[in-house]
This record gives C-alpha cells, structure tokens and sequence, in this order.
C-alpha cells in the first residue's frame, strides 16, 4: 500500500517534466529517430549472433569473429542509414 502511494507522488512530481519535454519533442520526429535505433541495433545484435554463433579456434577465432562482426556491421548500418532516412524524410 505505502508503495503504491509512493508511486502516485513519484508520477505528480514527474508530469511537469514529462509535460516539458512533450513540448519539445514531437511525435513524428521521435518516431523517425527510435525507427532508427531499433533498425540499427537488430543489425548489430544480428550479425553479432551470427559470427559469434559460427566461430572456432579459441582466442583467434573469436577475435576473427568480432572483427568481422564490425565490419560488416558497419557497413550494414551504412546502407541501412541511408536506405531508413530516404524513407522517413522523404525521398520517396
């Protein structure tokens, strides 16, 4: 119970700030950045399972693996880059 009243004055205290940055932020604009973050981070966590799921050899080869998972990470978010904000911003 005493939790649960905590929670209320936490949530009063904090709807000014939410308000603030509501003022800020808008929607359509947040959304284009999260979209990114979330495309960026499944490449990321994609090809990071996928090397390191494949790898052999001990110490090299995991060391082989990791490499290769940035590089081609950081191609991927390249083109991914490219390809989300011609999308959202309109390149279409």
């Amino acid at each position: 119970m005493c939790l649960v009243f905590f929670m209320v004055e936490l949530w009063d205290s904090l709807l000014p700030l939410f308000s603030i940055i509501c003022q800020l932020f808008y929607f359509f604009e947040s959304l284009g950045q999260f979209s990114q973050i979330s495309c960026f981070s499944f490449i990321i966590t994609s090809f990071a399972c996928y090397h390191g799921d494949r790898c052999f050899g001990g110490a090299e080869g995991v060391g082989k693996a990791t490499t290769s998972t940035v590089v081609y990470s950081s191609v991927a978010i390249l083109v991914m880059d490219f390809i989300v904000a011609w999308f959202l911003f309109g390149g279409y």
